[in-house]
């Protein structure tokens, strides 16, 4: 989909865990920023963090850019990408309790995490995308202003 009008809002190197700290306060301020309500920016930067999460965690390292969109309403995008060896298969990931290509086991959580990342920002965004290659994925994750309740 292309959007009539994207505006960087910044963009983070995420080497360790600690830089999902920073990409989530990035997305948290350019929600803020277009506009967005306090408890939409909230969720956008739990996506943020998470998606800065992964790339470390099962990439090594990726790169968190943040755009705001313009088209009817505004909005925002989260692009991450890796460099890791990809998704095994990318419904599973998207599926709570995997990781790493496989269901967790109980055991598994303290090193692995939840394995409910994925799942949770397809929860929380309205549109999420999975580009994954041998070499490296790029998961993009739009979330649109909705109407103000009265």
């Amino acid at each position: 989909m292309r959007h009539s009008r994207r505006v960087v809002a910044g963009s983070h190197v995420c080497r360790d865990l600690w830089d999902r700290y920073l990409c989530a306060n990035l997305a948290r301020k350019a929600a803020m920023g277009c506009g967005l309500p306090v408890q939409d920016a909230a969720e956008i930067a739990l996506c943020a963090a998470e998606l800065a999460s992964n790339a470390v965690r099962h990439g090594k390292r990726g790169v968190l850019d943040v755009f705001v969109l313009h088209e009817d309403k505004a909005g925002i995008e989260l692009r991450c990408a890796d460099e890791g060896p990809g998704f095994i298969d990318v419904n599973a990931a998207l599926t709570d309790g995997w990781s790493r290509g496989r269901p967790l086991k109980p055991e598994d959580s303290t090193r692995d995490g939840l394995g409910t990342g994925l799942g949770a920002i397809r929860r929380l965004m309205d549109e999420l995308e999975v580009d994954s290659t041998t070499t490296g994925s790029v998961v993009t994750a739009r979330r649109w202003a909705r109407p103000r309740r009265s």
